[in-house]
């Protein structure tokens, strides 16, 4: 007689609980003398048991204050027989009946850090990356700026990149605790550090394509591909490490997308009055140009001044 087995819990989103049978029955209810124990309010105390005869394996309804779902559909007081796979509801609880024979899915492969678990290399390679993230944001910063270099502004942008960073990666492994029991903090911090800091590189391309093209319109395109992009990829990551949802990538995309629209549409309804006047991009050098020359800005546009007033001279004397 082969035995049943029957899967408790969320199937993809965290690890389910087993119950294989002993014997010819295997009863299920909210009392603690049943085999399988749900604890689930709507859920009678001897719901339903499952019985072995002729080779097969047959539902038997012992109490039914709820209805009683097989596939979604409801069963009469008489019950009914079941085959692997078989998708059962009784009150608000879901789960499934599996042979051992039952096919399972194929092994997913793991991150390149996960692999490491909890070790020194993932320590560092998280610690690496917050470092980097701290720095390329104080670069980035930097060549944005004139001169005048405000160094206090430049570390608190920093440290204010790390701590959301931080706060992040924190959520993530605080939902894989819960649904996994497994945080994965350190492969959350260092992933979302390492995301983080390529798109804070890649973001000026936003701007390059709005000093090439002349148009605002493209350039704030090519920004909304980017972070949309970059989200994905970042959702994508948390998911696999936090979760064991089985399409990681197309609910990443659902996500990121639901996300943007919501912002574009908050953006859109805090836009002021039409207005008549044309727009032209102001962008008349691509993003840090600024690099060379050793002048301040008051000097540049002092110099600047004097070379026009040099020029009106000239034209009066003529």
């Amino acid at each position: 007689m082969e035995p049943l087995i029957v899967q408790t819990g969320d199937r993809f989103g965290r690890w389910a609980e087993l119950t294989r049978s002993h014997g010819e029955t295997l009863s299920v209810g909210r009392n603690y003398s049943n085999d399988l124990v749900i604890a689930d309010p709507y859920v009678d105390p001897e719901q339903i048991r499952f019985s072995h005869s002729s080779g097969e394996w047959r539902l038997e309804v012992i109490q039914k204050t709820n209805p009683i779902l097989v596939n979604g559909q409801a069963i009469g007081s008489g019950g009914t027989y079941i085959d692997s796979g078989d998708r059962i509801t009784i009150g608000r609880t879901q789960f499934h009946v599996l042979s051992p024979h039952h096919q399972v899915e194929p092994t997913r492969k793991m991150l390149l850090f996960s692999r490491f678990g909890h070790g020194q290399s993932l320590r560092l390679f998280a610690l690496s990356m917050m470092v980097f993230a701290c720095a390329v944001e104080m670069i980035i910063g930097y060549q944005a700026l004139s001169q005048e270099v405000n160094w206090k502004e430049l570390f608190s942008d920093s440290l204010t990149n790390g701590l959301v960073i931080l706060f992040w990666a924190s959520i993530w492994a605080l939902t894989g605790r819960l649904l996994r029991h497994q945080p994965n903090f350190t492969a959350q911090l260092g992933f979302t550090a390492l995301i983080t800091t390529l798109f804070s590189i890649i973001w000026p391309l936003g701007g390059y394509a709005e000093y090439t093209l002349n148009s605002v319109l493209l350039g704030e395109i090519t920004l909304w591909l980017i972070t949309l992009v970059f989200l994905v990829v970042l959702f994508r990551v948390n998911l696999s490490l936090a979760t064991n949802l089985k399409h990681y990538t197309a609910i990443a995309v659902v996500t990121a997308s639901t996300l943007l629209l919501t912002t574009y549409a908050l953006m859109e309804l805090n836009t002021g009055d039409f207005d008549t006047s044309p727009e032209f991009s102001s962008a008349l050098k691509p993003p840090f140009a600024q690099l060379s020359g050793t002048r301040s800005l008051e000097e540049y546009q002092t110099e600047f001044g004097a070379l026009f007033d040099e020029v009106d001279t000239l034209t009066r004397q003529e």
